[in-house]
């Protein structure tokens, strides 16, 4: 485990980002399938819902998962 006061880790004792990062799946969990459907869609999506149906989570899993699969 890295630890920066440590006088004597080396870059090899860092573990890596990826190991770090959540799995997609992990980001869309508790997102509805149609949800699952627009935060994993490629390319442009028109999200139109009611009050009180995670809009904002949506794009925001969807950010997420677009940055994830770029790494």
């Amino acid at each position: 485990m890295f630890n920066p006061s440590d006088e004597t880790w080396s870059y090899e004792d860092m573990e890596p980002l990826s190991s770090r990062l959540p799995s997609p799946a992990t980001i869309t969990a508790g997102l509805t399938p149609a949800q699952v459907d627009a935060a994993s869609h490629d390319g442009a999506i028109l999200v139109l819902a009611g009050a009180g149906t995670d809009k904002t989570r949506t794009p925001t899993a969807r950010g997420a998962c677009s940055v994830l699969t770029e790494l």
